[in-house]
């Protein structure tokens, strides 16, 4: 039995080697592709022809930008649609991790674009405001905007981002595993405004915990299938490990 176990563990171990050698051997193809499609762009004068073409109907500068914005982020994301949906769906059901169904998939793609969307174009619109304005320092202008929409996003993720993907129930403070969690973030002087159970079971068979948010909004977020199938010690682990992360910062490294 124990020669068993050992032979599952082994083979357990290696499908987990393959599956992150495959996941980072996909991350490098999307970032060559990314590179790729921007340096044709500009270097084939793709980019002079889109707006070209935009300046036929319209000669208001912002609307130009609005649209060239549009067409640019479009084309990407429909050149890059079969390598996103072959990692992120097809890729993660042979694993058994993913749960969604393709309409699921694509209604999660479509928000994702729409979001990316609705930021790029005021993003790229403040960017050339800024040099139109300040030719010399819009530099400076622009490295203060981005800090302060950094913070912004980090700010409203919990609260206004998340919630567009998954949904979110607050878990009693009576919980005991809702103390816990709290108590490690307490000894870390971390100050979070409850604890959440996300619905990560729609759409993924991965459990994790984390800290999302930031002054009012932080809070700890943990899956549902983190709450279902995991012991309260396993659950307390996995968010301790995250929460190392936090206080090592290693995101900013």
């Amino acid at each position: 039995m124990e020669k068993c176990n050992q032979v599952i563990n082994q083979e357990k171990q290696k499908q987990a080697k393959e599956y992150q050698n495959k996941k980072i051997l996909f991350k490098i193809i999307g970032a060559a592709l990314f590179l790729s499609y921007f340096l044709i762009l500009i270097f084939c004068n793709f980019s002079f022809s889109i707006k070209e073409k935009i300046l036929h109907f319209i000669d208001l500068e912002w609307q130009v930008i609005a649209l060239y914005i549009f067409f640019v982020l479009t084309a990407y994301n429909l050149i890059s649609l079969p390598l996103e949906f072959y990692t992120s769906y097809t890729f993660e059901h042979k694993y058994h991790f993913s749960t969604q169904t393709v309409k699921d998939w694509f209604k999660d793609y479509l928000k994702s674009y729409l979001l990316s969307l609705s930021l790029a174009v005021p993003i790229m619109e403040g960017i050339y405001w800024a040099i139109r304005i300040f030719p010399l320092n819009w530099y400076l202008i622009v490295s203060i905007f981005t800090i302060f929409l950094t913070v912004l996003l980090s700010y409203l993720s919990p609260i206004w981002l998340t919630p567009l993907f998954f949904k979110l129930k607050k878990i009693e403070e009576d919980n005991e595993l809702a103390q816990r969690l709290i108590r490690l973030c307490n000894r870390i002087n971390t100050k979070v405004k409850g604890v959440y159970e996300i619905n990560f079971s729609s759409k993924t068979t991965k459990a994790n915990a984390y800290l999302s948010g930031l002054g009012n909004t932080r809070r700890i977020v943990i899956a549902d299938n983190l709450l279902e199938n995991f012991t309260l010690d396993e659950a307390e682990v996995v968010f301790a490990h995250e929460l190392g992360h936090q206080v090592h910062k290693d995101l900013i490294k």
